[in-house]
């Protein structure tokens, strides 16, 4: 619903009816129609309040309306196309509301796989692992048992680095920060390389898309240098861009900011609530 009339178009008159607000008043709606809000979001019978002095979604009427998946936590609410699984809203919760920070198109990531000897393998770390037992060449997994058990601490650790760095595009530094100093403390762990554990091994595999990632964006974004007092993470980004294999598939930096713009500076105005 909406309190302003020039948001919709198809517009067409209904029957005066009476509408819950999330503060428990009653109000009238006595229009209707459809709102465009940019990208592939399409909002269907969309009722026109007067003096409403907020737009409101019901989320129950869009998923039955639209071919779309939202993910709602304590924080945040993320809409996806259901079959592309590409972002096309996201909004923070603040007291009780979802604010829907505007609406873009952003392509989600293709998810790697690969069928071998009729198995196939999706998840990222299982794939690196199987390659890496099951095709020649030098492992890249360590044999020493303590380098192996720092490897299996650091494998287990990606998603919870994945988290804090993100949470820094929201603002809160210190869960990034001390994300990124476990991160310089495991690579002062051997001093026989600039890497991980050393030498180049699995574990820097599974880390690069992650800094490749992060390094341009939250530096454009929020003017944060993750290098910053890192010595040693510093120096591990020098040694991996000077690997050819791994240069070769970098992607632009240049390339990675626009997403990262569309993801977390999104500018309309809709609140999304749970229901309306």
């Amino acid at each position: 619903m909406t309190g302003t009339l020039a948001f919709l178009s198809e517009l067409r008159d209904i029957v005066p009816c009476s509408v819950g607000l999330p503060n428990g008043e009653k109000t009238l709606a006595v229009k209707e129609g459809t709102v465009l809000l940019g990208g592939d979001l399409k909002l269907q019978r969309v009722l026109y309040v007067p003096n409403l002095n907020c737009n409101l979604i019901s989320v129950s009427q869009l998923l039955n309306d639209s071919n779309l998946v939202i993910q709602l936590t304590n924080k945040i609410c993320a809409i996806q196309d259901l079959n592309s699984r590409n972002l096309i809203g996201a909004g923070e919760q603040r007291e009780g509301l979802y604010f829907l920070k505007g609406v873009t198109s952003v392509h989600a990531c293709k998810v790697p796989s690969m069928e071998h000897d009729n198995e196939v393998k999706g998840e990222s770390l299982d794939l690196v692992k199987y390659i890496d037992s099951n095709f020649d060449g030098p492992s890249l997994f360590p044999d020493d048992p303590a380098k192996k058990e720092l490897a299996e601490e650091l494998f287990a650790y990606t998603d919870s680095f994945n988290k804090a760095l993100v949470s820094l595009f929201k603002g809160d530094a210190n869960e990034a920060g001390t994300a990124l100093d476990f991160i310089e403390t495991s690579l002062s762990k051997y001093n026989d390389g600039p890497f991980f554990l050393g030498q180049f091994s699995l574990v820097d595999i599974v880390y690069a898309p992650f800094i490749e990632r992060f390094q341009p964006a939250l530096l454009d974004v929020r003017k944060y240098d993750i290098t910053e007092g890192r010595p040693n993470l510093a120096a591990w980004i020098e040694e991996m861009n000077k690997i050819e294999a791994y240069d070769q598939t970098r992607r632009d930096p240049k390339e990675m900011l626009k997403p990262a713009r569309n993801a977390f500076w999104l500018i309309s105005e809709v609140c999304c609530c749970h229901e309306v």
